[in-house]
């Protein structure tokens, strides 16, 4: 919208998403960067379950506020050019069946920031960022480095837009096995 760096997160804002460590992480990097450095956290989707926690910090810390912006009903074209616009996606759910927001960050050629956990692991694969599950910290720190190295980031989308295995090649590794 304006113009600013921006991390997306998409996902329904529960509890089982993990908002409020993404919320408290927001808060450390910009104790840690400042204000200037650290980009806005977009986050599509609506509230729901047990989204009060995380909500109710974002009521409250101005700072935040000032940091994070929520959109609701977000139309697929839209959805999309904010997939392509982004600095990178975090994806911070504590458990998933599959985890399509990760999918489609990868499909958009944007490295997404998941936790090392359940199907993460193989929707992440060949463009995530692993953190150790439920570690704000590890979270904090991974952030960071890929706030402040532009080329860091930009290696690791390079690697995401290299072309995958076909399936000759899968079933030559798989018969090699």
């Amino acid at each position: 919208r304006d113009g600013q760096p921006f991390v997306l997160f998409v996902s329904t804002i529960e509890g089982r998403k993990n908002h409020l460590m993404a919320f408290n992480a927001w808060l450390a990097l910009l104790r840690r960067l400042g204000g200037a450095a650290v980009p806005r956290l977009v986050c599509v989707g609506r509230p729901g379950w047990r989204a009060e926690a995380a909500l109710g910090l974002l009521e409250a810390s101005p700072a935040l506020r000032g940091k994070v912006q929520i959109l609701s009903d977000v139309p697929d074209p839209l959805l999309a050019a904010l997939y392509g616009a982004c600095l990178f996606t975090l994806y911070n759910s504590h458990h998933e069946g599959w985890g399509l927001p990760v999918t489609e960050s990868l499909a958009a050629g944007k490295l997404a920031v998941v936790p090392r956990h359940s199907s993460l692991v193989e929707a992440g694969e060949g463009g995530a960022v692993f953190f150790e599950p439920g570690s704000e910290p590890a979270l904090v720190d991974t952030l960071a480095r890929l706030i402040t190295d532009p080329a860091q980031r930009q290696a690791a989308e390079a690697a995401i837009r290299r072309p995958g295995r076909d399936w000759a090649t899968v079933a030559d590794r798989f018969l090699a096995e």
